[in-house]
């Protein structure tokens, strides 16, 4: 069964909104992140992020940039806190 949840993530002095939703993948966790915010397009195409809570890209066309390094970052950090 997913979790799903919308969250607020701090990101370049703004709060980008995400809807998550939190898979059980064998003994990890998989999040699907939709970004609400098309500032997030330029970042993430199509503004959609499929990652595991180790921090490994599952999916997404382009996130090899420092941007996109950080909003991952936040987002993971954002979703951890959620779940605790």
């Amino acid at each position: 069964m997913a979790r799903i949840f919308t969250l607020n993530c701090p990101f370049q002095d703004k709060a980008l909104t995400a809807l998550v939703s939190i898979k059980h993948c064998g003994y990890n966790l998989l999040c699907i992140v939709r970004y609400m915010n098309e500032d997030v397009d330029h970042i993430i195409p199509g503004g959609k992020l499929m990652f595991d809570l180790t921090g490994e890209i599952v999916y997404s066309t382009n996130t090899r940039s420092d941007l996109a390094e950080e909003l991952i970052c936040r987002t993971t950090h954002a979703i951890s806190e959620h779940l605790s």
